[in-house]
């Protein structure tokens, strides 16, 4: 994201410490060090509005889906990477108020989620007044992967 929006200052924000070091050797990597801001935070609790745009790949994996995971996906992501709890929708419950707290009017949310949830999150981003409709954007393979707020309400 930044690469593609070099004006953009980003904050990335992640629960583990042991994310964030990985990504610090990313952006060290990409050479993104003045651009790009690591912030160790539940949510979005540590950032400052305003934002113009949140991003989110959160957990959405429910306790349930979990045991049918891909041994491989099971075995190489940590589990707080992708179980959000019983339902699936926890941490989208969650972030929804807080973006909506931090996100400016005229910004934009985009949120990945798992296909068999999508409907749901549309339907939980509608009923949260002042983030307005949201939409789905299909993945390579034709799945709904993202939804978005083509931007927030005023």
């Amino acid at each position: 994201l930044a690469q593609q929006l070099p004006a953009s200052t980003i904050a990335a924000v992640d629960i583990s410490s042991a994310a964030l070091e990985v990504a610090r050797s990313n952006v060290r990597m990409h050479e993104m060090e003045g651009q790009v801001e690591l912030i160790e935070s539940d949510l979005l609790t540590m950032v400052d509005p305003p934002l113009d745009m949140i991003v989110s790949n959160p957990p959405y994996v429910s306790e349930t889906e979990y045991g049918q995971l891909a041994t491989d996906v099971r075995e190489f992501e940590p589990r707080l990477a992708l179980v959000a709890g019983t339902s699936g929708l926890e941490i989208y419950q969650r972030l929804l108020p807080a973006a909506l707290e931090k996100l400016q009017p005229g910004g934009w949310l985009l949120l990945e989620t798992s296909p068999m949830l999508s409907d749901s999150l549309v339907d939980l981003i509608q009923a949260t007044d002042g983030l307005g409709p949201a939409e789905l954007t299909r993945d390579l393979a034709g799945h709904p992967r993202v939804v978005r707020t083509p931007q927030r309400c005023a």
